[in-house]
């Protein structure tokens, strides 16, 4: 997207170019608003990184946990808009489709509207009361909690799956479970495995590609140094992410 600045430097664009906010912006926020939505229905659903449109696209996929309605999908694209899947077709229900989220969700005084909308477009209820965190919920919010300060940064900082899923197949990416031997061992089958692969439940936090964390969303988390971090029993005992946040912070940011 090109940016102009007239004389006085205020920022100018040409009238057939849409305004989305700058990609570290939409970083942060797609995390933020997983973590909302998830926790709505611990322990229900999971997130997954994927690369559909010809590997085009960079989303991060809301699915069923337990696999039983997988026409249910609802799917963030940082390059694009928010999608939700038809359960009746199967497919794309580009009726739904929110082109305008990233806009949206940066004007509204209450980030919670944004949530209570996709699950609206989602067909999920809407809750008043929120259960207690899962340990996979707590996990993405300590993602979030850790990403949202990036916006502000010069520096390339983001969160990737551990596998790589894409309109051209997949792969595990072992080159960034190798800087963190004490993860691979816990890279084995779960009954809940999304697709039968282990690799999807780990998460790194890059910055400037470059792997700084490994988290997993049983509640655990790797550092280069290789510590292994409880991230939900410090939270729990808390009752605030703050304790682990500050604890893993220096490593994504030292």
């Amino acid at each position: 997207m090109r940016i102009d600045f007239d004389g006085t430097g205020v920022v100018q664009q040409q009238d057939d170019e849409l305004w989305v906010p700058a990609r570290r912006v939409r970083e942060a926020l797609s995390w933020h608003l997983v973590a909302e939505f998830l926790g709505r229905s611990p322990g229900q659903l999971r997130v997954v990184e994927a690369h559909n449109g010809d590997d085009q696209y960079d989303e991060l996929e809301i699915v069923q946990r337990d696999g039983r309605d997988p026409d249910f999908k609802v799917s963030l694209n940082r390059v694009g808009s928010a999608h939700f899947r038809d359960p009746d077709r199967g497919c794309i229900d580009f009726s739904k489709q929110w082109t305008s989220i990233w806009l949206d969700a940066l004007v509204v005084d209450d980030p919670r509207v944004i949530v209570d909308e996709l699950l609206r477009r989602a067909g999920l209820a809407r809750r008043s009361h929120l259960p207690p965190g899962t340990p996979d919920v707590v996990t993405v919010r300590a993602i979030a909690q850790l990403l949202a300060p990036s916006v502000f940064e010069r520096r390339r900082f983001e969160c990737r799956n551990g596998y790589y899923y894409g309109s051209s197949g997949g792969r595990v990416r072992w080159e960034w479970f190798e800087a963190f031997p004490g993860s691979i061992p816990y890279v084995r089958p779960r009954e809940d495995d999304f697709r039968g692969e282990p690799a999807f439940r780990f998460w790194f936090l890059l910055r400037d590609h470059e792997p700084r964390l490994a988290l997993e969303d049983t509640g655990r988390a790797w550092t280069l140094q290789g510590d292994e971090v409880d991230i939900v029993g410090p939270c729990r005992r808390a009752g605030t992410l703050q304790a682990v946040t500050a604890r893993l912070w220096p490593e994504l940011f030292g």
